[in-house]
């Protein structure tokens, strides 16, 4: 979790509950990355709000985007740090940001047994290409 706020918060459970946190963000490179923070943390990224946007239920208009700096690091990167040979299920489900995380995971990928995908289908965060074409 690479918003300040949040990560305060999600330590203080994880504390809780004696598990590892991370204060970064997964990305398709290691280094420092804008993030945009929102009112509703549950919707800060590293892309902003499209304030077009249909798929809001009126949040876009007042998407405030506030602007900061976080550390970002590649799947590939925190994999080999951490020496995982093994990841049961990858789950990523980062606003919009998905492919980024994907490009960033290179051969780590390897050692993935599942992966789920968020997908979009309607642009609400950036100007990203969504995921109309998908077959059943």
């Amino acid at each position: 979790e690479p918003n300040p706020e949040s990560y305060a918060y999600l330590r203080g459970v994880a504390n809780k509950l004696g598990t590892q946190t991370y204060k970064e963000a997964v990305s398709k490179h290691s280094g420092k990355i804008k993030y945009y923070a929102q009112e509703l943390s549950h919707l800060g990224g590293i892309l902003p709000i499209n304030h077009e946007s249909l798929d809001s239920l009126g949040y876009a208009k007042e998407a405030k985007n506030k602007e900061i700096e976080v550390t970002s690091i590649t799947l590939l990167d925190f994999i080999k740090q951490n020496s995982i040979n093994l990841v049961d299920l990858l789950k990523i489900d980062v606003q919009g940001a998905e492919e980024d995380v994907l490009y960033g995971a290179g051969e780590s990928l390897r050692v993935v047994t599942n992966v789920s995908v968020e997908c979009n289908f309607l642009i609400f965060m950036g100007s990203r290409k969504v995921y109309t074409n998908l077959k059943e």
